[in-house]
């Protein structure tokens, strides 16, 4: 009798078996060709909106490694500039900067969504303004979306000394911009220095707030650009 039952048993749970295999592998399809298919319409669009040349900067990837190649004008590789990656969140990942051949990376990078923007090049070359969306996953790991301009500001550093070369600390300055309209104030701390930052590109200029002489500083951000005013500041009696 409980031979009868195997068999009968077995004759029920073998067609079941298969009809589950054959429903897994058919999940199985539908999800690999899904993703097979977001991941040509990536590539359709970096095709189609990423002219890496012109831009001269070049951002891929390859086994979870975001790479940059960056060069000027006349394809003469840069050195030194610096790159920030943060995720999906806006959480920063880390930072690289490129070699003596203009190439730079990061790498131990999960699947998913990241950004990349230029952070700072050395003097007398532009920062790129342009953000790059980099898709990460297991097909072919070479999406990257010139996606909008970078949303990246200036800044200025105020160091003040006095005529003997002192630091000058508990210095207030106004900050105007090209309309002559006060946008901040700002104090140097003990060693002389303050920072002021979110700046968009333009004409600015500061003043010390009790210059009876109102003498201008004027200063250019240009493309986000970090600027520096070294101040010789003779107080007025």
């Amino acid at each position: 009798m409980s031979n009868l039952v195997i068999q009968n048993l077995k004759k029920i749970m073998l067609p079941l078996i298969l009809v589950i295999v054959i429903i897994g592998v058919i999940i199985f399809a539908v999800i690999e060709f899904k993703s097979y298919q977001y991941s040509k319409e990536l590539k359709q669009v970096q095709s189609k909106y990423n002219d890496r040349q012109k831009e001269c900067v070049c951002v891929g990837t390859t086994n979870n490694y975001i790479y940059v190649s960056r060069t000027d004008e006349n394809e003469n590789a840069i050195e030194g500039t610096e790159w920030e990656v943060t995720d999906d969140t806006g959480k920063k990942i880390g930072t690289f900067k490129t070699n003596q051949n203009g190439n730079g990376g990061i790498v131990g990078l999960e699947y998913g969504k990241y950004y990349l923007e230029e952070i700072s090049v050395p003097e007398n070359y532009t920062i790129s303004q342009d953000r790059y969306r980099v898709i990460i996953n297991k097909y072919d790991t070479s999406y990257t979306l010139k996606e909008t301009s970078s949303t990246r500001k200036g800044s200025l550093t105020i160091a003040v000394k006095d005529n003997m070369g002192k630091e000058m600390a508990n210095l207030s300055f106004d900050v105007f911009n090209n309309n002559d309209e006060k946008i901040a104030t700002v104090t140097t701390k003990e060693n002389g220095v303050t920072k002021v930052e979110n700046f968009s590109d333009g004409i600015y200029y500061i003043r010390a707030t009790d210059d009876k002489e109102a003498h201008k500083y004027t200063f250019y951000i240009k493309n986000a650009s970090d600027e520096r005013l070294d101040i010789t500041y003779k107080e007025n009696k």
